[in-house]
């Protein structure tokens, strides 16, 4: 009995040891393995050694976790606008308070995604009109849009040369209907327009034809609108229109409703000409 429990003791001791060693190793600022040093770099506190690693590792994980923790405005300023990697940019650009930087960031950075955090923080009018009439993103320029004053919206209503924007606007000050936009307007000024808002008290057969319509002519540019009105209008019928589509990017978006909102989704083909896509163009 004694012999088995100093054996016990033993193998107890050993695993404690292994256990310290693997722990100690996995955490270095000089390991060759960007995970050991993403594990190390979570723990320092220090802003000189933060800013060293934000600037000089190799691995955009380990850059990105130093600079959440960075305070240095100007430090976060430089990684914002010139690291090579999305990820790091995104991970200073949510720390940035300058205007002027955040102006600098959403009107010249390559990715949407750091642009979008930009625009979080953006609060000035003229400049968030001109970002909504500029950039190519869906997902940008909504949330642009959901910011803007009721006096922009009034002038877009009005004057701008976008008629998506302007047809949104309509829509938003309550100046125009849905069913009046999809009984007037070509799929991508009807479809365009409705997305950029929040969800609406609205016929919400016409929009799963509207969504079925796009479907059938293939419009490309309309994906992420598309998806868009899943998310704001979705139900099981529209969701399996996505998925027997055939087009990679619905039937992602379809199973990702479904599993949110606790479906379950089983494709079928088909089940009109109007549900392939591009069938009808």
């Amino acid at each position: 009995m004694k012999h088995k429990k100093l054996i016990q003791h033993t193998f107890v001791w050993l695993m404690l040891v292994a256990s310290i060693i693997m722990f100690s190793g996995c955490a270095s600022l000089d390991s060759k393995n960007w995970k050991r040093r993403l594990a190390a770099a979570e723990k320092l506190t220090d802003q000189k050694i933060l800013a060293k690693i934000a600037l000089e590792d190799e691995s955009g994980y380990v850059r990105s976790s130093a600079t959440r923790k960075l305070t240095d405005k100007v430090l976060l300023a430089k990684i914002a606008l010139k690291d090579e990697n999305s990820g790091v940019r995104l991970a200073a650009t949510r720390k940035l308070t300058d205007t002027a930087l955040l102006a600098k960031t959403v009107l010249e950075d390559e990715n949407s995604e750091v642009r979008l955090a930009a625009v979080e923080k953006l609060t000035d009018q003229d400049l968030l009109t001109k970002i909504a009439l500029k950039d190519k993103n869906f997902y940008v320029r909504k949330a642009v849009f959901l910011k803007l004053s009721e006096a922009k919206l009034i002038k877009l209503s009005t004057s701008s040369e976008n008629l998506v924007l302007q047809i949104a606007a309509k829509m938003k000050l309550l100046d125009l209907t849905w069913d009046k936009v999809y009984a007037s307007y070509d799929l991508q000024v009807a479809l365009g327009s409705i997305a950029l808002l929040d969800k609406q008290s609205i016929n919400e057969s016409t929009v799963n034809e509207a969504c079925r319509r796009t479907i059938n002519k293939g419009l490309e540019s309309l994906i992420p609108e598309l998806k868009e009105m899943l998310r704001l209008y979705g139900n099981m019928s529209l969701a399996q229109d996505y998925l027997n589509s055939g087009k990679s990017g619905l039937t992602g978006a379809a199973i990702g409703w479904a599993f949110t909102n606790g479906y379950f989704l089983r494709s079928s083909g088909p089940r009109s000409s109007l549900d392939t896509w591009g069938n009808g163009r």
